[in-house]
Formats: structure tokens, C-alpha cells, sequence
């Protein structure tokens, strides 16, 4: 038996196709949780990053058909971490860690559901260090008796247009672990 100082990892190369994702038709539960928030947990080492502005790398997203019901992690160009919770305001960027590529990172997203207000307090951790806070708003609850869907990577119908041509992305990332646990 061997060993490895990396996690099982699941290899996602979007220079093949622009595209590469796992789909879950259904997450299974209800999201977002009515409870006190969720956390999205996972293990990510970055090979070749995001070139340009127009190209993302997602982590993990779900959202219901409507599109009322939407969160997405993603890495920017300039290797930071962003967290959408609506497709119309833009995504909250973390600028208090940048990633190396070629480096395994555990990363952890702890959003709260707000009491008072539509914002509500989002917590980033790497590697078990608490790394910034920042206020998203908590993801809007989709309409009675939808399914919501998760994705892991990119899905084809995430790609900007035009980038869908074999050799137009060089991004090239690996996913270990991933959790998305109620709070």
C-alpha cells in the first residue's frame, strides 16, 4: 500500500473541451438551510489558473431553475476566492489570501443566516486559519416543491460564449474532499 501526502482527488481539465463538471440533479435537502447557515467545506490544489477576466474557475455552485436560488464559489484570475449568492450583484471577493498553484488547501466557507438584515457574515478559513469575514447576502430560498442543483467544477452552460473550443482554457484544477453541511 502506498502512501500520499495529497487527498483522493477528483482531476478537472477544461482545455479539452472549455467544460468539466460533476452535476448533482438535486442536492437532496432543502437549501438553503432554514437553520442557522451552511458550510462548504473542500479540499482544491490549482495546477493552471484563470487567464483572463472572462474565464472562471468554479469550485462548487447550486442553484434552482428559476435562478432565484443561487450561490457559486469560484477562483478569480488573481487566485482569490469569491462567493456569489445572486446572479444579478456581483460576487464577494476575499483579498485576504491568494493561492499558490500547485498546493493543496483546505478550504472553508461558513455562511450565516442573518437575523436582522439581507447581509450576513461569510468566514473564510484556510488550512484551519481564519483568514477574512466578509457580508454576502444569504441565498434566497427557491419556490415551493423545486429541486435545487449542485455542480462541482464548470458546466457547459457556465462557460462565457466563445470559450467552449478545444485549447481556449488551459485551466486545470483537482478537488479532494467536499462537504455542504447545515449549521
Amino acid at each position: 500500500m502506498r502512501q500520499s501526502r495529497y487527498p483522493s482527488f477528483i482531476h478537472f481539465d477544461l482545455s479539452r473541451h472549455g467544460h468539466s463538471a460533476l452535476t448533482l440533479r438535486s442536492l437532496g435537502r432543502q437549501f438553503p438551510p432554514p437553520t442557522h447557515g451552511y458550510t462548504y467545506l473542500a479540499w482544491l490544489s490549482i495546477e493552471h489558473p484563470p487567464s483572463d477576466e472572462d474565464e472562471r474557475l468554479i469550485v462548487f455552485g447550486c442553484g434552482d431553475a428559476t435562478g432565484k436560488c443561487h450561490v457559486e464559489v469560484t477562483i478569480t484570475p488573481d487566485l482569490r476566492l469569491a462567493l456569489a449568492t445572486s446572479l444579478a450583484k456581483p460576487p464577494v471577493v476575499f483579498a485576504g489570501f491568494t493561492f499558490e498553484t500547485g498546493k493543496f488547501y483546505h478550504v472553508a466557507l461558513v455562511h450565516q443566516r442573518p437575523k436582522y438584515s439581507t447581509n450576513s457574515p461569510v468566514s473564510l478559513y484556510i488550512d484551519g486559519k481564519l483568514i477574512e469575514v466578509a457580508k454576502a447576502a444569504y441565498p434566497v430560498a427557491p419556490p415551493k416543491d423545486w429541486e435545487v442543483q449542485g455542480w462541482l467544477g464548470t458546466p457547459k452552460d457556465r462557460v462565457p460564449a466563445g470559450r467552449l473550443e478545444k485549447g481556449k482554457s488551459q485551466l486545470k484544477w483537482d478537488l479532494g474532499p467536499t462537504w455542504l453541511v447545515s449549521i
